[in-house]
């Protein structure tokens, strides 16, 4: 499972800050974020850190929801 995870893409933080008014695609190693209202998808791209990304999160306002979520099995692409 884990080469799955590795061969097909980045991670995927989903957070939820309070307060909610912040940019978080300014945030290093942020490649893409998807704003869901109360929820923020953030892809990392393949040099960012979690770690850091949680640190300067936390820098910036409350951290209520923090979720790293990788690719499953199931997105694994198709072989042609």
């Amino acid at each position: 499972m884990a080469t799955v995870q590795n061969d097909c893409g980045q991670d995927t933080l989903r957070v939820r800050m309070e307060p909610i008014d912040a940019d978080l695609s300014e945030i290093p190693g942020i490649e893409h974020v998807t704003d869901f209202g109360q929820l923020q998808e953030l892809r990392i791209g393949p040099h960012g850190d979690t770690q850091e990304v949680l640190r300067t999160l936390m820098q910036r306002g409350r951290v209520a929801h923090f979720e790293l979520a990788r690719p499953s099995q199931s997105a694994r692409p198709l072989a042609t």
